[in-house]
C-alpha cells in the first residue's frame, strides 16, 4: 500500500537525485545549448538543425519517422506542437534568452503525413518586458500544415537547462 508518506519520500528523492545529477553540471550560455527534443545532438532527440534567418526568424527541416504516427501515415499531433513549441524557444535560445513556454496555442489545418519531409518556421513577434510573444508554423510540400502562438516567460539568469537540453 503507498501512502501519503512514502508518496512524499519518492517525491523528495526524486528531487534530491535530480539536484546531484545537475550539481555538478557547468553554466551553459544559452546560445550554446543544444535542444533536448528537436536537437540533432541529443540521442533521443527529432534530429531538426535550425538556422537562424537574417530577420532572427528561425528554419528547421524534418523527416517524420513512422514512431511518431498516430495513425498510419499521419504525424501525431503532439509531435507537431512540440515541433512548433521548440522552433519557437529556439528564436528566444539563439538571442541568449532562457524562457519557459507559458502558453501553446497550437492549429491544426492539414494533416501531416510521415512520408514527407516538414519544414518549420518561428520568428518573435512582440516582447514586454519578460513575456515573449512567438508563431511558427509546419508546412509540407509547401502547403501550411499547423501554426502555433505561444507566450514565453524569461526565466532568471542563474536557470539552467536540464543534461542534454
Amino acid at each position: 500500500m503507498i501512502t501519503r508518506t512514502t508518496m512524499r519520500t519518492n517525491r523528495e528523492a526524486r528531487v534530491a537525485a535530480d539536484t546531484e545529477r545537475t550539481a555538478d553540471a557547468p553554466p551553459r550560455a544559452a546560445g550554446g545549448l543544444t535542444r533536448r527534443l528537436s536537437g540533432s545532438t541529443h540521442p533521443s532527440g527529432l534530429g531538426v538543425d535550425f538556422t537562424v534567418e537574417s530577420d532572427g526568424a528561425v528554419r528547421g527541416t524534418w523527416r517524420p519517422l513512422d514512431r511518431f504516427e498516430s495513425y498510419v501515415g499521419v504525424l501525431h499531433g503532439g509531435v507537431t506542437a512540440t515541433l512548433l513549441d521548440s522552433a519557437m524557444n529556439h528564436v528566444l535560445t539563439v538571442r541568449g534568452i532562457i524562457a519557459l513556454t507559458g502558453e501553446l496555442n497550437v492549429r491544426f489545418r492539414r494533416v501531416v503525413r510521415t512520408d514527407a519531409p516538414v519544414e518549420v518556421r518561428a520568428w518573435l513577434e512582440r516582447a514586454h518586458g519578460a513575456l515573449m510573444h512567438l508563431a511558427a508554423e509546419l508546412c509540407q510540400d509547401g502547403v501550411r500544415c499547423a501554426r502555433g502562438t505561444a507566450r514565453f516567460m524569461r526565466v532568471s539568469d542563474t536557470a539552467r537547462p536540464a543534461d542534454g537540453a
